[in-house]
């Protein structure tokens, strides 16, 4: 179409000036922004006090501040490049306009973002008195989007209609024109390369490879970002800046391709030998995909901390681990997805008949039928496959608090004195296994001792739940194998798990006393335990060791029988690994190591009830702790003559405080109070706000997949604070019973934890 046939913008046509006006407010909206959003993202000074200082808010401006300048330099270029050519065909204009209107509409989604960050008070505890006044500057912006906004829309409405027929030109078709103006002042060397850059031959290769080069600019700019990122922050993770330039690199290419569509920069053009052929649907299905996938690259990096609870939670893995993982699958899935679902709803290009009726309705059933399940497959692949990234990646419990480096052995004993009652065949002596943690001498070297060595793997979820919990290969502890122990002499703790569970899976309240002063011996009750590994070999569960109880009341009295007589067994358990432990201290490395005059039991669920059954019968026991155990036992009718700690998830009522919902409720706050009445010993009670039955065992610091944490009694609590709090008061606990020693904490003098609910102490 000629200069003559296009719809052209007189000179002194009231659009002229509502143009110009637009494209003025539009610069100044982007020049203010442009100030605006440098100072709060690189003066430390100011970005300290920022609401929007982190993602997902951050995330916005991170591409908004490049973009928005970028294309406010370009509009004002070309605009004064057209300012001296008398009448222009109306799209230039109205380009001009689109990109003013995308500059602004940048800016309007930063700043709706950063008034969220406010709105829901983001990173609230680090606002300073800075804050008001990065909140105050929010005002005048948005007033400048709002008048973008209007004088954008009075110049459109004031512009004549278009002469739709005919393609519209793009602003390459001004680049000759641009760059003999911008070589003016440039030395010889800069004119000829400008000149270049004007050639119709240059022109003709960036319109037939847009796409190309727009995948060439945002790698150079991603990574262009990244070396400042890495030398501004010191990083030397290769990793990390890998996947920092793929986030910048995918969310400038999306943005790149999507303005290019809006502002028609550079409108792509097939071949010479075929310059009407359309692409067909593959390859129009991947040209979105390709935008799709990249823009989910920055955008799952983003929303990783809102796509984080979906995959599960506990264990503290690596940020950059869980960003880079996060980031590529959720790009992946998005591809795959996005791919898949835009080839089955495309129509084939060159296809012309129609199908009318019942026939339209339902093909496009079926193609949504298949859409669908082509979405819920890749989906579930990728989730499939970002849990098990997450499964193979190291975990490390959380660090014990005491001065002690720590040691672990184990040992298999035999109990000749008893006839096992819980195993399959009548006769046999009871055998047990038992985990010794203790203080190590300083400055040990040693291998680290493994989470669950040998058959003690079988300890993990099985079969396919297997790959939504951490691998034990992967779980960091802090105890060193077999190392000498440190001087001195250490009084002993008895640690029994709950029904089902194994002294392994209780590592950090292990490890936390041992490196207290004690020597810590982790019980696991042979043929109650799911997995006990004795002499190499794996022993299961018995009937008549793991019990079921009928029903949700563990107080019937068929219940109540039977846990009377195993809680009976398990006690006994305990004071025989007590006694056991005090012979190691007469010869061997442990000589003159151990204080057996006072012993501790320390149990979780069932072991709580057995840890007070066994300090009831034990003369040297001066105290018990029961972490959310209903008790069972003599104990818990004659009550404890010795100070005890009863510590309670959120939904428990065996401390013998609660509100009662149910039965089995009831049931436990009976038999609570019952033992508390009777009792003479002093009771320390507490009650742990967001934490569930398992979040007193290393479940809460793996790293679980979102359905089976879920299906596990683990509250909404962080893992690892949860066993803070819970080592906090237990080790305060074990020693003021075994070495007499002050513990505000235990009586609410001190409470740092406001996840603690402190209830009355009954002395």
């Amino acid at each position: 179409m000629t200069n003559s046939e296009m719809t052209v913008l007189p000179v002194g046509h009231r659009a002229q000036s509502a143009a110009v006006t637009a494209l003025w407010v539009s610069v100044a909206g982007a020049a203010v922004f442009t100030v605006f959003a440098f100072l709060t993202t690189q003066v430390h000074a100011v970005r300290a006090g920022s609401p929007w200082q982190d993602d997902p808010y951050d995330g916005v401006v991170s591409f908004t501040q490049f973009i928005v300048p970028a294309l406010a330099v370009l509009t004002v270029a070309r605009a004064r490049l057209l300012r001296g050519g008398g009448c222009q065909p109306v799209f230039r204009v109205a380009q001009l306009l689109r990109a003013a209107l995308v500059c602004t509409l940048l800016v309007a989604a930063t700043v709706l973002t950063d008034w969220l960050a406010v709105t829901v008070r983001a990173d609230h505890r680090l606002w300073n008195h800075g804050t008001p006044w990065l909140i105050a500057a929010l005002v005048p912006l948005t007033a400048a989007v709002a008048a973008g906004l209007l004088t954008q829309r009075r110049a459109f409405r004031r512009l004549p209609p278009r002469d739709a027929r005919g393609p519209e030109g793009d602003w390459l078709d001004d680049l000759p024109a641009l760059t003999e103006a911008a070589a003016t002042p440039l030395p010889r060397t800069g004119r000829r390369l400008a000149g270049v850059l004007g050639r119709d031959d240059v022109i003709r290769f960036a319109r037939r490879h847009v796409v190309m080069l727009a995948a060439a600019a945002a790698l150079v700019t991603g990574l262009l970002l990244s070396i400042g990122e890495t030398l501004g922050e010191h990083w030397t993770d290769p990793l990390l800046f890998a996947t920092a330039t793929a986030i910048g690199a995918g969310g400038f290419f999306a943005l790149f391709m999507v303005c290019n569509k809006a502002l028609r920069v550079v409108v792509p053009q097939a071949n010479d030998e075929m310059p009407s052929a359309r692409p067909g649907r593959a390859r129009r299905s991947a040209r979105i995909t390709a935008v799709a996938g990249a823009l989910a690259l920055p955008t799952s990096a983003v929303l990783r901390g809102s796509i984080r609870p979906m995959l599960g939670g506990g264990g503290r893995l690596p940020e950059r681990v869980t960003l880079t993982t996060i980031t590529f699958t959720g790009a992946a899935t998005t591809t795959l997805v996005v791919f898949g679902t835009v080839l089955i709803l495309s129509r084939p290009a060159g296809r012309r008949e129609t199908p009318r009726g019942w026939r339209m309705w339902a093909r496009r059933t079926v193609k949504s039928i298949a859409a669908t399940a082509t979405a819920l497959v890749v989906v579930s692949t990728g989730y499939v496959a970002a849990a098990a990234t997450l499964h193979a990646q190291p975990v490390i419990l959380p660090a014990p608090t005491g001065p002690y480096h720590v040691g672990r052995t184990i040992f298999d004993w035999t109990d000749h004195t008893r006839a096992d009652p819980l195993a399959p065949a009548p006769g046999n002596a009871r055998d047990l296994s038992v985990w010794v943690w203790y203080p190590a001498v300083p400055g040990a070297r040693g291998r680290r001792a493994p989470y669950a060595p040998g058959a003690w793997n079988r300890l993990h979820l099985p079969s396919l739940p297997g790959l939504g919990e951490t691998g034990f290969a992967a779980v960091r502890t802090h105890a060193l194998e077999d190392v000498p122990p440190a001087g001195g002499r250490f009084p002993v703790v008895v640690l029994l798990p709950g029904l089902g569970f194994a002294a392994p899976q209780y590592t950090t309240l292990a490890e936390n006393l041992a490196s207290h002063g004690y020597l810590v011996a982790g019980v696991t009750p042979t043929y109650s335990a799911n997995v006990t590994v004795l002499h190499g070999h794996p022993v299961h569960a018995t009937t008549s060791g793991n019990p079921a109880f009928d029903g949700a009341d563990l107080h019937t009295a068929g219940a109540t029988q039977a846990g009377d007589r195993l809680a009976g067994i398990w006690a006994a358990d305990a004071r025989f690994a007590a006694v056991q432990v005090a012979r190691l201290g007469l010869t061997g490395r442990f000589a003159g190591r151990v204080d057996a005059m006072r012993t501790a039991y320390v149990g979780h669920s069932f072991g709580g009830a057995a840890a007070l059954e066994a300090c009831r019968t034990d003369p040297h026991c001066a105290g018990a702790a029961d972490l959310d155990g209903t008790q069972y036992g003599p104990v818990a009718r004659t009550g404890l003559n010795k100070p005890m700690m009863i510590t309670a998830a959120q939904d428990s009522c065996v401390t013998g405080i609660c509100r009662p919902t149910d039965t089995a409720n009831r049931s436990d706050l009976a038999t609570a109070r019952a033992m508390l009445t009777a009792g003479t010993g002093p009771a320390w009670r507490y009650q742990i706000e967001g934490a569930r039955h398992f979040n007193f065992t290393d479940y809460a610091a793996y790293y679980l997949a979102a359905p089976i944490r879920y299906l596990l009694a683990l509250g909404t609590i962080d893992g690892d604070l949860g066993l803070q709090i819970t080592n906090a008061y237990l080790s305060a606990f074990v020693d003021h019973t075994l070495r007499n020693s002050p513990e505000p904490l235990l009586t609410g003098q001190t409470s740092p934890y406001p996840q603690v609910q402190i209830q009355p102490t009954r002395r």
